[in-house]
């Protein structure tokens, strides 16, 4: 089997888990179908894929709208599956700011590679269709409250900013990767989303049911956390700590035959490791403030049983993905390559989709199935 196969396969089964529950058997059989016969019926199995992934998008959701409202029920549903595609999108997209520079960690590693392959491009079709989907939802459903609508849109908007990026800084010499006119568009998609986000949070929030604090909940969640925090902090010291014995190996080498070459590499790579620390201490301190502001809300506020684990679980996503950012800007300064056991590459794919399955389950109120918990003001029935 091609891999082209593997992955209109695997593009068919994520379709299926999007159906609604009532759908997936029927449709499961008739897209694995179509793949079987596609040659013969002189079909690209790649535009089955992509059918598939439409339809599983749109279906039931964003049907063009009558003479008459839709029930309150319906549209608030739409709201929140429409935000949740929204923000998870416009969060993936400013996460490419960590991983403007690439070195290819995992290319050509067997499985791993086919694995972050196959991910990047269910990725690109998910990044590519979600947004379309949400904006289409906001707009053809009646009733839908203009500040969601709103919110979307700035969403939408924001997730749009690494192809914005991209566009403006394409041929344009720059000294440093990081700080460009391009690079400038992920601050004011922040902006956006931290704009959206609050807008939905007032929206939604005004629904809810009575909550109760879950501090146990919240000091489990910060201990893992922790723990991570540890695991990370272990691979960046470790990581410096060989980046800066090649250094010297290669300072060395060079100092042999001219000792002013040598010299001005010494200092570029003390600079350098200076430059790696304090990327490290930010990220070890912004760590411990998400610990902090977990026990913090977990002890103050109420909250949900799908709440308590989606707070620590974003904390984690969001460290998981400067983690690997980090350690593409800790490779950047060196001179040399060196081994480590938290591949970047990995760690990227984890977060952005861990990012995208939280908003869809907190924001979008996506289930996978059927549960008698539900969020509030979204009934318990499977999507």
């Amino acid at each position: 089997m091609s891999l082209g196969e593997d992955a209109a396969r695997a593009a068919v089964a994520v379709a299926v888990v999007l159906l609604p529950a009532s759908m997936r058997e029927r449709y499961s059989e008739q897209w694995r179908a179509d793949l079987r016969d596609a040659e013969e019926a002189g079909v690209r199995r790649s535009q089955i894929a992509w059918g598939s992934l439409a339809f599983a998008a749109t279906v039931t959701r964003i049907p063009i709208e009558s003479g008459a409202s839709r029930p309150v029920e319906l549209v608030h549903k739409r709201e929140r599956l429409a935000s949740g595609l929204a923000l998870g999108t416009a969060l993936v997209s400013v996460t490419h700011f960590g991983s403007i520079v690439g070195f290819g960690w995992t290319v050509g590693f067997g499985p791993l590679g086919f694995l972050l392959a196959f991910s990047s491009i269910l990725m690109t079709g998910y990044l590519s269709l979600a947004p379309i989907a949400a904006i289409v939802m906001v707009t053809v459903t009646r009733g839908v409250a203009p500040r969601v609508r709103w919110a979307v849109w700035l969403l939408v908007l924001a997730s749009l900013a690494h192809l914005a990026q991209v566009v403006v800084d394409s041929g344009v010499a720059v000294e440093n990767v990081y700080q460009t006119r391009g690079t400038a568009i992920y601050g004011f998609a922040v902006v956006m989303i931290v704009v959206a986000t609050v807008i939905l949070a007032k929206h939604f929030r005004s629904r809810e049911t009575a909550q109760t604090k879950r501090p146990v909940a919240a000091v489990a969640g910060a201990l893992v956390i922790g723990g991570g925090i540890v695991l990370g902090l272990a691979n960046l010291i470790a990581l410096h700590d060989l980046q800066r014995i090649v250094g010297s190996g290669y300072v060395a080498e060079i100092a042999a035959t001219d000792a002013a070459d040598a010299a001005e590499l010494a200092a570029g790579l003390a600079v350098g490791e200076r430059a790696a620390v304090v990327a490290i201490v930010i990220w070890v301190v912004a760590g411990l403030v998400g610990v902090t502001a977990l026990v913090i809300v977990g002890f103050a506020r109420g909250s949900t049983v799908l709440d308590a684990i989606a707070r620590p679980a974003a904390v984690l996503c969001v460290l998981v993905v400067a983690h690997a950012s980090v350690t593409t800007y800790m490779q950047l300064l060196s001179v040399g390559g060196a081994s480590m056991f938290l591949p970047p590459d990995l760690l990227l794919m984890i977060g952005r989709w861990g990012l995208i399955a939280i908003a869809l389950a907190t924001i979008g109120g996506v289930r996978l199935r059927r549960s008698r918990a539900s969020l509030p003001g979204v009934s318990a029935s499977g999507v």
